[in-house]
C-alpha cells in the first residue's frame, strides 16, 4: 500500500487531541451544512402547498437562528460571575454607569444607563417628545462610534436622516423642512449630514410592519 512512506504520512496526519477544537468546528461546519440542506428540502417541500407564507417564514428563520445560537447554549455561569466580578471592583472604585450610557445623567444615574439583553420603551402621549428623546440618545451613541440601528415605522427614512442632521447641527428641523435655513445654518446641517453618512447608522423602513420583518432586519 505503499511501504514506509505511506505509513510515516499517516502519522503525521492523524487526528490527536492538540487539534481538537480544530476538528469540532470541521464537524459542525458539516452537521449546519446539512441543517440547511434539510431547511432546503422543507421549503421546497413546502412550496406548492403553503397556505401561510409568514408561518413558513417564521419557522425557516427560527431553524437558521438556532444554528447561529448553537455555540451559545453552553453553561455561561463562568462569564456571568466574570462580568460580575468587573462590576464589583468598578462600584469599589466609585463608577456608577456599568451599561451604555444615553448621555442624560439624570437618566443614567437612575438606570444605571442601557444594560445589554435589555428592552427599554419610551412611553408618553402623542408630541410629547418621544421620538426626539430617541433621537437624542441615538445621536449621543453615533457621536462616540457605536453602532445603531434605526427602524422607522411612521416617518420616511429621507425624513428621520434630516431630522438627525438637524438636530445635530443644533438647527430646528422646521426651518429645514419650508426653506428657511440660512446659508449659514444650511453649511451646518451639511456638515452634520456628512458626519452621519461616515457614522455606524442604519438606517430601516420595514415594507410591512410585523415582528418578523423586524427580527429578520
Amino acid at each position: 500500500i505503499g511501504g514506509e512512506y505511506v505509513v510515516n504520512k499517516l502519522t503525521a496526519t492523524a487526528i490527536n487531541s492538540f487539534m481538537i477544537n480544530a476538528y469540532i468546528e470541521i464537524l459542525m461546519d458539516n452537521y449546519k451544512l446539512t441543517r440547511l440542506m434539510e431547511i432546503s428540502f422543507m421549503i421546497s417541500s413546502e412550496q406548492e402547498t403553503c397556505e401561510n407564507v409568514d408561518a413558513l417564514t417564521s419557522e425557516v428563520e427560527k431553524q437558521v437562528s438556532a444554528l447561529s445560537d448553537g455555540k451559545s447554549r453552553s453553561n455561561m455561569k463562568e462569564v456571568a460571575s466574570a462580568k460580575m466580578a468587573d462590576q464589583i471592583q468598578a462600584r469599589l472604585r466609585g463608577e456608577k454607569i456599568f451599561g451604555i450610557d444615553s448621555g442624560i445623567p439624570s437618566f443614567d444615574m437612575a438606570f444605571g444607563g442601557f444594560q445589554p439583553s435589555m428592552y427599554y420603551i419610551l412611553g408618553g402621549r402623542p408630541s410629547a417628545g418621544k421620538t426626539a428623546l430617541a433621537d437624542q440618545i441615538v445621536l449621543h451613541q453615533l457621536m462616540r462610534d457605536r453602532g445603531v440601528l434605526y427602524i422607522a415605522l411612521e416617518a420616511s427614512i429621507e425624513r428621520v436622516f434630516a431630522k438627525l442632521s438637524c438636530k445635530h447641527a443644533d438647527q430646528v428641523y422646521t426651518k429645514y423642512a419650508h426653506g428657511k435655513m440660512s446659508a449659514y445654518e444650511l453649511g451646518d446641517v451639511e456638515k452634520s449630514r456628512k458626519f452621519l453618512d461616515k457614522a455606524p447608522l442604519v438606517l430601516y423602513r420595514p415594507s410591512d410592519i410585523t415582528g418578523t420583518e423586524i427580527r429578520s432586519a
